[in-house]
């Protein structure tokens, strides 16, 4: 409970209240979860997370481009973008990206 109140507490630094939607305090309450979360994770395995989440949104985006089937791209939550734009600036490769539509296509020819 301690550690919970102290992220919640160094997550708040920055987040100004907006309208009266709560919103603030989503954006607060997301922050110290994944500070929370990513402490229990050795940097190895952040880099690593990382720079697969860029790999996948590269695909998705060379994918979308192309135009062949459907593509679902998220985004991603606020505490986690500086991590990820660091790993796109690395130019990771994007991952190949398959289609729900094109594995439905490819299990029916089969």
């Amino acid at each position: 409970r301690r550690a919970w109140q102290k992220a919640l507490a160094s997550s708040a630094e920055g987040v100004t209240s907006g309208p009266e939607d709560g919103m603030a305090e989503v954006k607060i309450a997301t922050r110290a979860w994944w500070k929370m979360w990513d402490a229990d994770l050795t940097e190895p395995t952040r880099t690593s997370r990382d720079e697969r989440f860029a790999a996948r949104a590269r695909g998705a985006l060379a994918s979308v481009r192309e135009g062949g089937g459907t593509t679902l791209l998220l985004v991603l939550v606020e505490p986690r973008l500086d991590a990820v734009l660091d790993a796109l600036h690395r130019s990771i490769a994007p991952e190949v990206i398959v289609s729900y539509d094109d594995l439905l296509a490819l299990y029916e020819e089969a």
